[in-house]
């Protein structure tokens, strides 16, 4: 049996149906009039009609009485297929003849061997899968998106050394094959900036705007990198500032600036368009939206974890941007779904799922993969510099390098293994007493770097804090660490009273320790643990997936050990989460080497542990 090629189409609309049916039925009549030449006169004149669109039924109707045949929808190109032949054979020996061996004999002759309910390759002839075959190389030359290869290979950067997990594949081939704007709506942590690269590297649109918040612009900007991120072109990227000159292949900038350059920007014809965390601009008063609303793509996505925030009426203007042709007006939205006041929680909600997830929306959860995520992912996300904090990671980066002169051995394996990011071997060194040692050896080079790195974290706190709240607005809780007394404090207090506050120094630590853990893990309005990275020991956190460092130490395990305050990760609890661990830094900064280099060695350790990192 030749084994046909793809049988997977997407049809969307009536027009499809039509489209791709009278594909099948024209070339199965001009084959037919190759051996019986009024057979195909007789059945060119047969009419396709539709009378009952979207229907349960797989099989079709025929009515002699019109001379047309009537073909119910399924998403197999396959079935359909069938069920133009299974009617054309009616069509054949007439009404009378009904399913009985005369009928049978029809279908046989137009290459269906078999009837039954779902259809396989084997119920055809090699003949009538060949001529199915010219059917959909047809159909997909006017209509190339909604004819897909399930199998469709998506490639990665050589230089990424983790693969895309089997449901990030899933999402990308969703996307490829929709040929309608997309709502990628995966929720927080599952790699939703992964699998738009996954469906660039296969699309590959020519001219791309990205626009997100203003703490993940260089994280856009590293994934289009193809020497260090996800992207296999070579687009030219430029990140919006001060300027905007819209040369580049990719331009990525944040909501702020759409506002300022937003006639420009929709102006321009762009292959696809991208709103990260689209739900900034679930507001269509505001100017950020007005801006955004009035670009458009030839693809369009929008990607959230959070598509409802607060209310379901906070989606309509998202999905009416998106699909317009289903939702036209928020007036039906609001009869059917819900509004403001009295009616904001909404109704009907699980036929809104339905109807969304069966047009444009892909929407999986942490629970529904859990079984493909490794135990620890670690991201370092990459802030944006300003000017005058620049000056602060230039003075602090020729302090690390003065300490090269006289190093030890040791000392030495450890500056390098920063100065390179490299992985770093597996060994003796005690890295507390290295860094103690360095600390006393260079006291004025530490001692200036601490003030420094003290100044760049008060620096980087508004950054922290939008990044905070997006991971928030997941309804998950997040436990956040990092050194600073007055930096961790500024954060705790921005989120009060929904957080707890655990810092040293008190006679009765013990107690405090009890305290603010107690309620992180029994206060469900307690939504953020705020802690010192020195002081992860003697507790356990639950409730979250998210750790999120703001400042870096220098010793790998400290981080180790923060990161296994939540839920037993390390220590084997069998309940153990999947954890996001972010560590947020500054663009080129010492943070970002010690962040780099504190994952290097802990994957090195869970490789030699055998762990599933």
């Amino acid at each position: 049996m030749t084994k046909p090629i793809d049988y997977n189409v997407r049809l969307q609309t009536l027009g499809d149906l039509e489209s791709y049916s009278k594909c099948v039925k024209d070339c199965i009549v001009e084959r037919i009039s190759h051996v019986e030449r009024f057979t195909g006169i007789r059945l060119a004149g047969t009419r396709l009609e539709y009378k009952d669109w979207l229907h349960d039924g797989m099989f079709g109707i025929a009515h002699h009485a019109t001379d047309s045949i009537e073909v119910g929808n399924t998403a197999s190109a396959l079935q359909i297929a069938g069920t133009v032949i299974h009617e054309l054979a009616h069509m054949m020996v007439g009404h009378a003849a009904a399913h009985g061996p005369h009928w049978s004999e029809a279908c046989k002759a137009l290459g269906l061997l078999t009837e039954r309910a779902v259809y396989k390759v084997s119920d055809f002839t090699d003949d009538t899968l060949a001529i199915i075959a010219l059917a959909i190389a047809r159909f997909a030359h006017d209509h190339p998106t909604l004819v897909y290869d399930p199998e469709t290979e998506i490639p990665k950067p050589a230089t990424q050394l983790d693969d895309y997990l089997p449901f990030q594949l899933e999402g990308i081939r969703w996307m490829l094959r929709n040929p309608k704007h997309i709502l990628l709506a995966d929720e927080m942590g599952l790699g939703k900036t992964v699998e738009v690269m996954g469906y660039i590297n296969v699309a590959h649109p020519e001219r791309i705007l990205v626009v997100c918040p203003n703490n993940a612009k260089l994280i856009w900007k590293r994934h289009f990198d193809i020497t260090k991120g996800w992207c296999i072109w070579p687009y030219e990227v430029e990140v919006a500032s001060t300027q905007l000159f819209l040369h580049s292949d990719v331009v990525v900038m944040n909501y702020e600036a759409v506002v300022k350059w937003g006639d420009a920007l929709a102006r321009q014809h762009w292959d696809l368009v991208v709103y990260d965390e689209g739900h900034y601009i679930k507001n269509p008063s505001a100017k950020r939206s007005k801006a955004c609303y009035a670009i458009h793509g030839d693809k369009e996505i929008i990607v959230t974890g959070t598509p409802i925030v607060n209310y379901p009426y906070e989606l309509f203007p998202l999905i009416h941007y998106l699909d317009k042709e289903n939702w036209p007006e928020y007036g039906r939205f609001e009869a059917r779904y819900g509004a403001r006041g009295n009616s904001r929680f909404g109704y009907n909600l699980p036929d809104l799922n339905n109807r969304l997830r069966s047009s444009i929306m892909l929407r999986r959860f942490k629970k529904d993969v859990l079984t493909q995520l490794p135990k620890k992912r670690r991201q370092v996300v990459e802030f944006e510099v300003d000017d005058a904090t620049r000056k602060l990671i230039e003075e602090e980066m020729e302090l690390f390098n003065s300490l090269q002169g006289n190093a030890t051995a040791a000392e030495a394996q450890f500056l390098s293994a920063l100065k390179n990011e490299s992985d770093v071997a597996i060994d003796d060194i005690d890295w507390g007493a290295l860094i103690d040692g360095l600390r006393s050896t260079r006291l004025y080079a530490f001692e200036r770097m601490a003030e420094i790195a003290h100044r760049i974290a008060q620096a980087k706190l508004p950054l922290v804090y939008e990044h905070i709240e997006n991971a928030l607005e997941t309804r998950e809780k997040v436990i956040v660490f990092g050194h600073h007394r007055d930096v961790l404090s500024a954060v705790a207090d921005k989120f009060k009273p929904a957080s707890a506050l655990l810092l040293g120094g008190h006679s009765d630590q013990a107690e405090r320790t009890e305290e603010a853990s107690n309620r992180f893990n029994n206060d469900d309005t307690c939504r953020l643990f705020v802690a010192g990275i020195t002081l992860a020991q003697g507790y356990s956190l639950v409730g979250s997936s998210t750790v999120i460092f703001i400042e870096e130490n220098w010793v790998p395990g400290l981080h180790t050990q923060a990161e296994d305050r939540a839920h037993g990760i390390g220590r084997g609890d069998t309940e153990a989460r999947s954890m996001l661990i972010q560590h947020l830094v500054f663009e080129d900064s010492l943070d970002t080497k010690k962040a780099k280099m504190n994952i290097a060695k802990q994957r090195s350790i869970d490789r030699a542990t055998g762990s599933r990192i």
